[in-house]
C-alpha cells in the first residue's frame, strides 16, 4: 500500500490560529484554511520549543539570525497585544517534522519579512512557494486587517532567495552596507498589493 504524505501549514494571523492540509502536493491549488485553536497549533509542533526547532533546521545557514532572537520572536508571536503591530509565523510540517518556516512583522500595513527558509530537501519543490503565497493570499484577504505592502532584506550574494523573491514581483528599493555578520550587504526588497 502507498502511504501518502501529509503535508501541513499552521499560522497564526491576528489573534486567530489557522491550518491548511494537503496530500502529496505542494501547489496552490484547492487549499482549505481552517481556524483552530492555539492548543490544537501547538498540538501540532513536532516540540513544544518552536525557537529551537526553527534554529535547528536553520542553523547552517548564514542567515539565520541566533537562537536568543527566534526566542524573542517567537515570545512576541504568542504574546499578540496590539491591533496594529504583531508577530507571524508560517509553519510547514511534512509527516510531524517541521521542513519550513516564515517568519514575518505585521507593522500596520506593511509585512517585514523576517526570515523565510527550507530544509535542503525541499529546496525547488514548491514549499517557500506555497509559505509566501498563503502569507499574501491572508495579506490581502483578512476584511480588516488588509496590509498593502511587504518588504524584506537578502544578501546581496544569495542569488538563489533574490531569484525567488523576483518571481513574485519583488523590487530592489535599497542596499544596506555590511548588514550580515560575513559583512555581506543585504538589498531591500519591496512588493506592493
Amino acid at each position: 500500500m502507498n502511504k501518502k504524505n501529509t503535508h501541513l501549514i499552521i499560522y497564526k494571523w491576528k489573534n486567530s490560529f489557522h491550518k491548511v492540509t494537503l496530500e502529496n502536493d505542494f501547489s496552490f491549488q484547492n487549499f482549505k484554511d481552517e481556524n483552530i485553536t492555539k492548543e490544537e497549533f501547538n498540538s501540532f509542533l513536532p516540540s513544544p520549543e518552536l525557537a529551537e526547532l526553527m534554529f535547528n533546521l536553520a542553523e547552517n545557514d548564514p542567515y539565520i539570525c541566533s537562537l536568543s532572537n527566534l526566542t524573542k520572536f517567537v515570545e512576541k508571536f504568542y504574546q499578540n497585544k496590539n491591533e496594529e503591530y504583531y508577530n507571524s509565523i508560517f509553519l510547514y510540517i511534512e509527516d510531524g517534522k517541521l521542513i519550513s518556516f516564515l517568519n514575518v512583522v505585521i507593522n500596520y500595513d506593511v509585512a517585514e519579512i523576517d526570515y523565510i527558509f527550507s530544509g535542503r530537501q525541499y529546496r525547488g519543490k514548491g514549499v517557500a512557494n506555497f509559505l509566501l503565497n498563503i502569507l499574501l493570499n491572508v495579506m490581502t484577504k483578512q476584511e480588516n486587517y488588509k496590509k498593502n505592502r511587504v518588504l524584506l532584506e537578502v544578501g546581496i550574494n544569495n542569488i538563489a532567495a533574490l531569484t525567488f523573491y523576483k518571481k513574485f514581483d519583488f523590487k530592489q528599493i535599497a542596499t544596506r552596507k555590511n548588514y550580515y555578520k560575513n559583512k555581506e550587504d543585504a538589498v531591500i526588497m519591496e512588493k506592493s498589493l
